[in-house]
């Protein structure tokens, strides 16, 4: 939208990828590790769009944006519309208490282009400006407004992803200014594997019931709206753990193979394949995929262990036996792809077949011609060629993903569809001339080159393409036909007893090739089905076959078609890291919470269940008698932690349903047991005992005295 309030450089941003990140200073003028940096800030101009009709004050010219592109090759209007950035920063504790609690004097807002190595400063915010910003407590909100960078942050700050201080040491010494330790540990055990799943799904919903910064925030297409995850690409998502000073862990991998269903989205393990989208997707409605992971089981066992080096997970509550302020703190989603760097190649226009055969290889060839950048997009392999070659192969692999259409091109219709490729791609056999590539032995003397290529008059490269299904727009305006008789010496060419012919197809002014048809030969007049006239006398045997070409462009073959290449397979075998992170204390409960976590009980136990227990039944008076354990039991978590006792959000109630033995054919012995619920969450079992069954003691058969609760 507008703003014509806007006080910052409206042209700063339009050539650039920029990701945003936040560091913390502290009062002894040290300085945090990088948060994690955003995604690229780009939403481009027209949201993406092209558009038949730029120019709303003259609605007729009709100069569309896919013409601009397959001339030019250059998408003009992928440029950065946004110029002013909201970003939302997490604080580790409240405003009010960051300085007292964790000496921060100021929040430096970091800056970075996708091109280049520097993290720069944009701002540096001072705590008094935090303090003063009173909408959320635990949020401090910035608004970059296309300013730019003052500082630069030196090489050291880059690569320094924590600080090499050891987790602990049995010895310290200080000697010539430095700190000396001795029997230290320098980092901590991190699990063998973490349990999750990795699927390819749509882009969450903006669900604007959900807390911003909570595991389950769906702000994906509200953030990032032009995004989608690349297709034909092959993705690994690991997990890496920090503890609170930003010790790291290796990246931790999935132990799970199998695939399952949650919330009808498939998940696999950590390494996915997302391949190219089918037919059946609405293109109008699709808000794009993402990498989407499942935690199946909490993080944890929760208490560290000396032996193993394991720390636990983080906990700072100094006034609980479980105190843990070295244990696994955070966690952060890093992905490892390495198809980079790739093109996308925008055509003006794709024959499928040949220009003078439209059925010739129909399916398995298409051809197109390559100008501007282009060339080299598509180079020629010119590696091993002898002196007089004039054509070439190419060694990029192309994957059609637009499709031109039969249309006149200043149509307000569509003038190109969606492609949707195979795995497998197409590949550029050849790249000539077209008087290389179709005449390439001089065998027409008279050649004249098919008019369906763009700008054919310039002899562009034209590109001969293996393909794996038909992909662009057979020429129908190219007729050839075989004369069935001769013609001696005139202008009049009888073509009536010709059965390939069809009238429509030959246009006054089509150029004329083929056996002894004398150069610059043209028609001049048609006369029906039966004979057309030319403008030079001519002398032709019978079964003389003759091509047809058009004398102007034919532009409903040169409508925008796209190929996407091959990517570039990077040898950098390194996870990169990515916006998704957050505490492990909220990723387990968020686990705990999902409705797939299960509760057990903690505590239950027989020990008192022996020949001596007395049931109610038997005492005077009648009681419910005693219990069969030592000790209550309670509902707990998976880390083993009580579940609050009620029934509301997070809550619950334990009840016995019944009591069966174990016999071949059960039966009910619910009556002689009585549960009790105190009504605060612990519970016990009493034996009540029955008039058939007073007393319990071993005998047979043991399953009429074996129960299962």
């Amino acid at each position: 939208y507008y703003e014509n309030t806007f006080t910052g450089d409206s042209e700063f941003l339009k050539d650039k990828f920029v990701r945003f990140s936040y560091r913390f200073q502290f009062d002894d003028n040290e300085y945090s590790i990088f948060a994690p940096f955003t995604q690229p800030t780009f939403i481009p101009e027209q949201d993406g769009y092209f558009m038949y009709n730029k120019d709303w004050h003259d609605l007729t010219a009709q100069t569309t944006d896919e013409q601009d592109t397959y001339r030019s090759t250059i998408v003009d209007f992928m440029e950065n519309k946004v110029t002013k950035i909201g970003l939302r920063i997490p604080l580790p504790s409240t405003k009010a208490t960051l300085q007292s609690l964790h000496k921060i004097i100021s929040i430096d807002i970091l800056y970075k282009e996708s091109d280049a190595l520097a993290v720069k400063v944009i701002d540096t915010i001072p705590i008094e400006n935090i303090v003063a910003q009173t909408v959320e407590p635990d949020i401090f909100t910035y608004n970059y407004n296309s300013k730019k960078p003052f500082k630069t942050l030196p090489s050291d700050e880059i690569i320094r992803v924590f600080d090499k201080v050891p987790v602990k040491a049995f010895s310290q010494e200080i000697s010539a200014n430095r700190v000396i330790y001795g029997n230290f540990q320098t980092k901590h055990t991190p699990p063998a594997s973490i349990d999750y799943s990795v699927g390819v799904n749509l882009k969450e919903d903006n669900t604007a019931t959900i807390t911003p910064r909570t595991i389950k925030s769906a702000v994906g297409k509200l953030e990032y709206p032009s995004s989608t995850l690349k297709q034909n690409r092959t993705y690994q998502v690991g997990v890496v753990l920090s503890d609170r000073y930003g010790r790291q862990s290796t990246v931790i991998l999935s132990n799970q193979d199998a695939s399952q269903t949650n919330d009808s989205q498939e998940f696999g393990g950590s390494t996915t394949y997302t391949g190219y989208l089918g037919s059946s997707i609405d293109k109008a409605e699709f808000p794009g995929n993402a990498l989407r992971v499942l935690f199946n089981q909490p993080i944890g066992p929760a208490q560290p262990n000396s032996n193993t080096g394991w720390p636990g997970i983080y906990n700072g509550d100094a006034s609980v036996a479980d105190y843990n302020p070295l244990g696994w703190y955070s966690y952060k989603i890093v992905v490892k792809q390495q198809e980079q760097e790739y093109y996308n190649v925008y055509l003006p226009g794709v024959m499928a077949a040949y220009p003078n055969d439209k059925e010739l290889e129909l399916g398995k060839t298409s051809h197109t011609v390559l100008i501007n950048d282009n060339i080299n997009k598509v180079p020629r392999d010119l590696t091993e060629v002898g002196p007089t070659q004039k054509q070439f192969r190419s060694s990029v692999e192309l994957n059609g993903r637009v499709e031109n259409i039969d249309t006149p091109p200043n149509s307000s219709g569509l003038t190109n569809t969606q492609f949707y490729p195979k795995k497998a791609g197409s590949i550029v056999s050849t790249i000539a001339s077209d008087d290389d590539l179709f005449n390439g032995e001089n065998t027409l003397t008279n050649y004249i080159p098919s008019q369906a290529f763009y700008s054919i008059d310039s002899d562009p490269f034209i590109a001969r393409i293996s393909t794996t299904k038909q992909f662009g727009v057979i020429n129908e305006n190219a007729t050839r036909l075989t004369l069935n008789t001769s013609t001696p010496n005139t202008a009049v060419i009888d073509v009536s007893a010709v059965a390939a012919y069809v009238f429509g197809t030959i246009d006054i002014g089509d150029t004329v090739t083929g056996g002894t048809i004398l150069p610059g030969t043209i028609i001049t007049a048609i006369t029906g089905t039966s004979s057309i006239t030319v403008n030079k006398n001519q002398t032709l045997v019978a079964n003389t076959t003759l091509n047809f070409h058009k004398s102007v462009p034919i532009t409903n073959l040169q409508n925008l078609a796209v190929f996407e290449t091959d990517p570039v397979l990077s040898e950098l075998d390194i996870f990169w890291e990515t916006s998704s992170s957050g505490l492990i204390t909220d990723l387990n409960t968020a686990i705990i919470e999902n409705s797939s976590a299960a509760a057990t009980i903690n505590g239950f136990n027989a020990t008192n269940f022996t020949e001596a227990i007395i049931p109610g039944v038997s005492t005077n008076p009648v009681s419910d008698g005693p219990v069969i354990g030592t000790t209550t039991f309670n509902l707990v978590n998976e880390l083993n932690v009580a579940i609050v006792y009620g029934t509301g959000t997070n809550q619950g109630v334990l009840s016995l349903v019944s009591v069966f033995d174990t016999q071949s054919s059960p039966q009910d012995r619910s009556a002689e047991f009585t549960f009790n619920d105190d009504a605060s969450g612990d519970y016990t079992i009493s034996v009540t005992g029955s008039a058939s069954n007073p007393y319990y003691y071993y005998g047979f058969p043991i399953e009429a005295r074996s129960f299962r609760f």
